[in-house]
């Protein structure tokens, strides 16, 4: 198991310990499919919104982009196509940078960068993660401030406090991820009084001195430069503890929020959500220590599929799970080859 997740991403030069490999993995995971999400938004022409228009005013518009194509359409009085795009083009932008940014934290922490590691995931959690929040649960809020007079409107740590909170609140709600509560969503990326959580390390990650009473730095030390052994260790052991959770609430908000102008390819849509769920799940007995995975087991091993290369039937066996979660492939047992699930879809022999 631990080399199939060296595998996830093995161009990377990989120093964390072996131990952290499965984390590292269903966190990669779940990036990618963050990533993907703009992927398909982007090709199937999902970001664009269909308007009628005359043979004149389709020749202006060839000639419009930016902020021209947006005052033409105030011109025009077309504000519904103008919230509609804006809904889409923010969500896509917001969404493809934050996953950018996870990337790069996700490979130096695979290389022992840890203070490298926890600031570049300051943008993504705090700020990307909480427009998606305030897009997820409240949308014409979100887009009447951003549509306002100035961008002072809409400046995420300007909000009043209880603003925010409702924010986080309404998002956490709309995912409908009963075992996350907003004590842990909000307080991991705002609370500043706690010791050990994402505020506390993003202050001391992005400072080499620090004096709040949280993350003030120990006397004769620079933040994160003099880190020992054991630190770098337990800097790891809380990263991969948090960010995989945070990556499955964010990439569940991304997708509440985009599914508002896009529909499911619902052939694939119950194996992708399974494929995330076993994931997850592999995730969550690890570090709880707890088999979770008792029930989906059996589910799991009630699969058949047919082998697009042989066409014997392939039986799902526990073996085959991580392969499954981390790779979407399952081994077939009469001829040996690796089959892509998706393959399987597209064919129909799922």
């Amino acid at each position: 198991m631990e080399e199939l997740l060296k595998d996830v991403h093995p161009k990377e030069s990989r120093k964390i310990p072996q131990y952290y490999d499965l984390a590292h993995g269903v966190a990669f995971k779940f990036h990618d499919e963050l990533a993907k999400i703009v992927v398909d938004l982007e090709s199937t022409g999902s970001l664009w919104v269909n308007l009628d228009v005359s043979d004149e005013q389709k020749l202006q518009l060839e000639s419009l982009e930016g902020e021209d194509l947006w005052s033409w359409l105030e011109e025009m009085g077309r504000t519904d196509v103008l919230i509609d795009m804006t809904y889409r083009q923010v969500s896509a932008a917001v969404i493809s940078d934050a996953a950018y940014f996870i990337f790069e934290s996700l490979s130096a922490c695979a290389r022992g960068k840890t203070a490298v590691a926890f600031s570049l995931l300051r943008k993504p959690l705090k700020e990307n993660l909480l427009l998606l929040e305030w897009i997820c649960g409240d949308p014409e809020d979100f887009l009447l401030n951003f549509h306002g007079e100035s961008a002072d409107d809409y400046i995420l740590n300007r909000l009043p406090l209880d603003k925010r909170r409702k924010i986080v609140k309404d998002a956490l709600a709309e995912t409908a991820l009963d075992f996350l509560d907003f004590d842990f969503i909000w307080g991991v990326r705002f609370d500043k009084s706690s010791p050990r959580n994402l505020e506390t390390l993003w202050t001391k990650a992005t400072h080499l001195v620090t004096s709040a009473k949280a993350s003030a730095t120990e006397p004769g030390n620079l933040n994160f430069v003099f880190s020992s052994e054991a630190a770098i260790h337990d800097q790891w052991e809380y990263y991969y503890q948090v960010v995989p959770l945070f990556l499955l609430y964010m990439l569940n908000v991304s997708e509440r929020v985009v599914e508002r102008f896009i529909g499911w390819d619902q052939r694939l849509r119950p194996t992708q959500l399974l494929v995330r769920q076993l994931a997850f799940v592999r995730y969550a007995e690890f570090y709880q220590g707890r088999d979770y995975l008792e029930e989906m087991r059996s589910d799991f091993k009630e699969l058949e599929f047919t082998c697009t290369s042989c066409g014997e039937t392939v039986k799902c066996s526990e073996s085959d799970l991580d392969l499954f979660w981390s790779k979407a492939e399952i081994r077939c047992t009469s001829c040996g080859i690796k089959i892509s699930v998706w393959d399987i879809l597209a064919h129909g022999s799922g």
